[in-house]
């Protein structure tokens, strides 16, 4: 096919899907994946990766959601791993990947502790408390448990607008600007 003439943007190449795998850091738990736009009868199965060799793969259900139980997997802490979600067969059936390390859950027990033994966060008050465990997780690259921890914040203060900004700038900052302004109410 002429590159010029396929009119989808992408040449004679059909686009990746897009990966909504969570990336960075992560505790050594259930984690949900949803996978991207699923056409009905279609199954998507995550495949994690060593390397270049795929070392387990997880079926997600029709609907698309899945959990990914990283403590029954026994993956190796601390070692940088690589997840794609894939639909159907052939390589346009893939995501890209994305990488991601097993936090120890002893790292994961410091870093709280090196947040909750501060003098501001003894005296803070739940939200302030709550946006330091976020920046602590951020600055060590628990992106998922940031978010996780804003999340739990603004379902107990959805008004909070320090709240919003702040999980907004953490969206923005792991590329997901599309999610920031439906935080901040600019769909």
């Amino acid at each position: 096919m002429d590159p010029l003439r396929s009119k989808d943007g992408w040449g004679d190449k059909k686009p990746l899907l897009e990966n909504t795998l969570p990336f960075g850091k992560l505790r050594e738990t259930t984690i949900p994946c949803a996978c991207a736009a699923i056409p009905e009868g279609k199954t998507c199965t995550v495949e994690i990766l060593d390397g270049d060799q795929v070392v387990q793969t997880t079926e997600c259900c029709q609907n698309g959601q899945c959990t990914v139980d990283l403590k029954k997997l026994k993956l190796k802490k601390n070692f940088r791993y690589a997840w794609r979600q894939k639909l159907g067969t052939g390589d346009n059936a893939l995501t890209q990947s994305v990488n991601f390390i097993v936090l120890a859950n002893e790292d994961y027990m410091n870093i709280l502790k090196r947040v909750r033994t501060s003098k501001v966060y003894a005296s803070g008050n739940p939200s302030v408390k709550g946006m330091m465990e976020a920046a602590a997780f951020e600055q060590a690259q628990l992106f998922t448990e940031a978010e996780n921890t804003y999340n739990r914040l603004l379902d107990e203060n959805p008004k909070d607008k320090m709240l919003q900004i702040n999980k907004s700038a953490l969206l923005v900052r792991v590329g997901n600007e599309a999610k920031a302004m439906t935080v901040m109410g600019k769909k």
